[in-house]
């Protein structure tokens, strides 16, 4: 049984030694994080496991890595995609044929190795067909992990990845390597890949639609309710954001979004 003594000084010095604000997460969030860390390593004590984290700089690293939410997959949750790419989608497109505007901008925020962005351009790719080179299409994919994001770019999975993903969409979109299976370079070239905190200043601006699904359910309210009115910001008008199914929006920008699907937790910007 790991001991939590002192817990609010161990957070304080954990925060200094990695530089960074371990507290805009939930404590039950960072206790299990901790906790697995410390089991491995034989540990009770937060004192012990201090020390060693000042002994050993690379435990900052690996405790980081297990820090960034990695359960992911292709097409995960494939009943938000139809909704996504036959309503939403559909919508927004024939909007900016209205309009004339041939700008898409998309924002995979907290994408860990990549699925849930190449997801996305495949949806595009199948949605627009040959119209996709009369539009510029930028789908920015971005994660806090490096190793995740150096994985994404390589954009080759194992099978296990494509639980969810049609065979015909898997032959088209991927090419078969041995055991595994690679991004083909026309989904590849209509996506970017970058680290990125998503509590920092810096974020994507102008965008259609942002997908952050099954993030911020481990960031306190306080971190929510800031994060919800930045994708606010960063949204275009009647933009999109796209929650995962546990989470909702709280805060004022609960009253700025429009709800457009309950169950697949799909809001437009009002």
């Amino acid at each position: 049984m790991i001991e939590f003594d002192n817990y609010e000084i161990f957070i304080t010095e954990l925060d200094k030694l990695a530089n960074y604000d371990f507290k805009t997460y939930t404590d039950s969030f960072i206790k299990r994080r901790i906790q697995a860390r410390m089991t491995r390593l034989n540990m009770r004590k937060l004192s012990d496991y201090l020390h060693y984290l000042r002994s050993n700089p690379e435990e900052i690293d690996r405790l980081h890595h297990d820090f960034s939410i990695h359960v992911t997959h292709f097409f995960r949750d494939k009943s938000m995609y139809d909704v996504f790419m036959l309503e939403s989608l559909f919508h927004l497109l024939n909007e900016k044929d209205k309009l004339g505007d041939r700008k898409i901008k998309l924002w995979s925020a907290g994408c860990s190795s990549g699925e849930e962005t190449y997801t996305i351009a495949i949806i595009l790719l199948e949605l627009l067909g040959n119209r996709i080179q009369d539009f510029n299409v930028e789908i920015v994919g971005s994660d806090i992990d490096k190793a995740a994001i150096d994985f994404a770019k390589i954009g080759k999975y194992e099978s296990s990845q494509f639980k969810e993903t049609e065979k015909d969409i898997l032959d088209k979109y991927f090419q078969k390597t041995g055991e595994d299976y690679l991004v083909i370079d026309e989904v590849k070239k209509l996506v970017s890949f970058k680290v990125l905190d998503l509590l920092s200043a810096f974020k994507p601006r102008n965008l259609d639609v942002i997908f952050c699904r099954n993030v911020v359910i481990y960031f306190s309210q306080q971190v929510k309710e800031t994060l919800f009115s930045d994708f606010y910001n960063c949204l275009n008008k009647e933009g999109l954001l796209i929650l995962g199914k546990t989470e909702t929006l709280i805060g004022p920008s609960k009253d700025k979004f429009k709800m457009l699907n309950i169950a697949e937790r799909i809001y437009k910007k009002e």
